[in-house]
């Protein structure tokens, strides 16, 4: 068997969060693999009502999808790219535009082309309202243009 297949740590990511906090339990029956370590905290119940868990965040950036045109019909203009950070820009024809900046590591980042940027935050998954020309580490941020 290859190690990939035998490997813990590949198995573990394929698993998706947990319906209820029980640790061994997943739609009601034992899983074929352990649970991962942060199943206590990432799973349905423990998160349906908490305004800033992941699960909200996620339900929120879904209804925002579905209601900005720029992100379901808009052109793809690549705004900014190092090992860490993404940006790109999505256009419609008469303007309209968003740009999306994922920060896709543990640390700030303070990327040159987002200090020179003035623009509103439209969503966010950190919670913050104002730019300050940083993206917090795992940070998504959108912004209008």
């Amino acid at each position: 068997m290859s190690r990939s297949l035998t490997d813990k740590r590949a198995k573990t990511a394929r698993l998706g969060p947990f319906w209820r906090v029980y640790p061994s339990v997943n739609l009601g029956g034992v899983t074929w693999l352990p649970a991962n370590r942060n199943a206590s905290w990432l799973n349905y119940e423990a998160q349906d009502d908490d305004p800033d868990s992941v699960l909200s965040f996620y339900r929120h950036a879904i209804e925002w999808r579905r209601t900005c045109a720029p992100v379901r019909h808009g052109d793809f203009t690549p705004v900014y790219a190092d090992r860490a950070v993404l940006a790109y820009r999505r256009t419609i024809q008469d303007g309209s535009s968003c740009t999306i900046w994922l920060n896709m590591s543990g640390k700030k980042r303070r990327p040159k082309a987002l200090r020179e940027v003035a623009s509103t935050i439209v969503v966010t998954n950190t919670g913050r309202t104002q730019l300050d020309g940083c993206l917090e580490p795992w940070e998504a941020l959108v912004l209008s243009d």
